[in-house]
């Protein structure tokens, strides 16, 4: 199977056609790098391959992200290191392996997570914990608002 991208003048769409083995040539394409990553991406996709673009993280605010800390996760995290409360210290976070504070019992969700808290993943976590970590005990619904999100994710940042 073959995958054919024409483009239509000088517009932005295009269309794509799933061609099988007639033997025929595409026409070369206009940009070859650009038509390898839409094939590579679209068989991907074809094969029901998870495709994970990570989006950047938008720019917040330390001192806003103090407060917002303060008010929605201070509940059960401190920001000091090494003193855990309802959940794990979040001091030093940013860059650490998921499930990996010392003295802390995390939920089997926690513990079969593989990652990084990078801010990327901070910020898709914070969003909704139960869909990025299945089976988290933490039962917070996550942080709506992206700007809050941010400012959070700059204070986490801080604590180093």
């Amino acid at each position: 199977m073959r995958l054919r991208v024409f483009q239509k003048l000088n517009f932005v769409e295009s269309a794509v056609i799933v061609q099988g083995s007639c033997g025929s040539r595409p026409p070369p394409p206009a940009n070859p790098a650009s038509d390898r990553r839409l094939q590579s991406w679209l068989a991907a996709v074809a094969c029901g391959a998870a495709v994970i673009v990570p989006w950047p993280v938008q720019a917040g605010d330390a001192t806003t992200g103090q407060g917002v800390f303060r008010s929605q996760c201070s509940i059960c995290h401190s920001p000091a290191a090494g003193r855990n409360i309802v959940g794990p210290s979040l001091f030093g976070v940013v860059g650490r392996h998921t499930a990996s504070v010392a003295g802390f019992r995390y939920s089997t969700g926690n513990q079969n997570a593989n990652f990084t808290w990078s801010e990327t993943m901070l910020e898709r976590y914070l969003e909704s914990p139960q869909a990025i970590v299945p089976g988290t005990a933490m039962s917070f619904g996550g942080i709506k608002d992206p700007a809050k999100r941010a400012d959070v994710i700059s204070y986490l940042a801080t604590l180093k």
